[in-house]
């Protein structure tokens, strides 16, 4: 009786006379060390100052923590740079609780990029401690994302210069580095 059974309902799902049951996909699970909205906790690099010309070889690309410059070249001022910045410039800005985007670029659309930049910094709120726009933009060509948007050990990557992704990353980890300075 039972193989005559199923024989039927293979005969009736093959004809079509019996819907076929399909089921959800699983949503895609993040990679690990990466929250639902595609932010990546980064292993810290440490948070030592060095000395120029010294340079440092960051286990992750983008870094978003690590040995840095402290002097009077870092950390930089917050705004759009055109020239790539060395992350041991920028590092100390992420230090200080700031949010430093950067992109990858060939070109001429280095030059919209750095207009792109520019439009997003503006667009971004002043933070409550300091009463600035705590963050800076720079090409960075040593990576495989195309624009990336980093804080203290945080990291979530973008195709494109995204204001209100930026913005949302801003508000949640700006002035969470582990020196609240301006």
């Amino acid at each position: 009786m039972v193989p005559a059974v199923i024989t039927l309902l293979g005969v009736l799902l093959l004809s079509g006379c019996l819907p076929i049951p399909t089921f959800p996909r699983a949503a895609a699970s993040p990679s690990p060390g990466t929250d639902a909205t595609g932010v990546q906790a980064v292993t810290s690099e440490g948070n030592t100052h060095i000395r120029r010309p010294n340079r440092v070889s960051y286990t992750h690309q983008p870094p978003s923590s690590g040995m840095h410059y402290s002097d009077s070249g870092a950390p930089r001022r917050y705004e759009a740079y055109e020239e790539s910045l060395w992350p041991e410039e920028w590092i100390h800005n992420l230090e200080h609780g700031a949010i430093v985007v950067v992109y990858r670029c060939e070109g001429t659309e280095c030059d919209d990029m750095y207009a792109e930049a520019g439009d997003l910094l503006a667009a971004l709120p002043e933070e409550s401690k300091f009463g600035t726009v705590k963050a800076l933009t720079t090409p960075y060509q040593d990576m495989k994302p195309k624009v990336a948007v980093l804080a203290w050990t945080k990291e979530q990557d973008f195709e494109k210069l995204d204001v209100a992704g930026i913005t949302e990353f801003y508000r949640k980890f700006v002035n969470k580095g582990p020196e609240l300075l301006p």
